[in-house]
This record gives C-alpha cells, structure tokens and sequence, in this order.
C-alpha cells in the first residue's frame, strides 16, 4: 500500500499485534517504491525481481513496515474479485531462502477462478 491507501482487511501470522500495528501505520507515509507498481493481475513475482537485496534494506519501506514483521523476502499477487482487489503478500525472514518458481505457482493456483491459469 502507497501513502494514504487503507487496508479493508489484514491476516498475519507469527507476528505480534504490536508489530503489526507499527507496519500498518508506517505504511501511510513509507513509499514502497518499485513494489507498488502496477503489475499484472494473476501473474506472482518475486520482492527480489524489482528491488535489489542491498536497495532494499537501506529503504524506509524495509525498516519501517517490513522489517518490524521480521520479513525480507516475499512473493506477492494481485487478483480481483467482483466486489474488490485485493493483493496476498507472503513474507520470509532474512535467514531463509527467497521465494522461486514452485512458490509462485503454488500462490497462483491458491487464486480463486478465473486466476488460476490465465495464459496457461
């Protein structure tokens, strides 16, 4: 979310209600930069793709929304319902390894019809 964009719901897991909070209203006044960009409904991508590891870190995005959640690599999509859009962003700390191409097409087919399999 870009500055004064309201998120109508948020789902976490593993993350402190107090930590949330802070990203969620840190997200008001960060720009996210690259990773709001208006990318393809249906189609994941990867945080890595657009924003290098080292731009990443030193950006107020990371610091303030991102890293309180103890993320750093995430894969994301954006879908559309009949009643709204909604984009589903999965994280992973630091320690772990990025998201690759079995994610993304396990995100993809999580998506409700009809993006499944657009193109495919």
């Amino acid at each position: 979310m870009g500055a004064g964009a309201a998120a109508a719901s948020v789902t976490y897991a593993r993350a402190d209600e107090r930590d949330i909070a802070r990203s969620l209203a840190a997200q008001s006044w960060c720009d996210p930069g690259p990773l709001m960009a208006p990318y393809q409904i249906g189609v994941p991508w990867t945080r890595t793709a657009m924003v290098s590891d080292r731009e990443f870190r030193r950006s107020a995005f990371y610091n303030e929304v991102v890293r309180p959640l103890n993320g750093f690599y995430s894969v994301q999509v954006r879908g559309e319902t009949t009643t709204a859009p909604f984009t589903v962003v999965l994280c992973r700390s630091p320690k772990e390894a990025d998201f690759g191409e079995t994610s993304m097409g396990l995100l993809k087919r999580l998506l409700p019809s009809p993006y499944q399999y657009p193109g495919d």
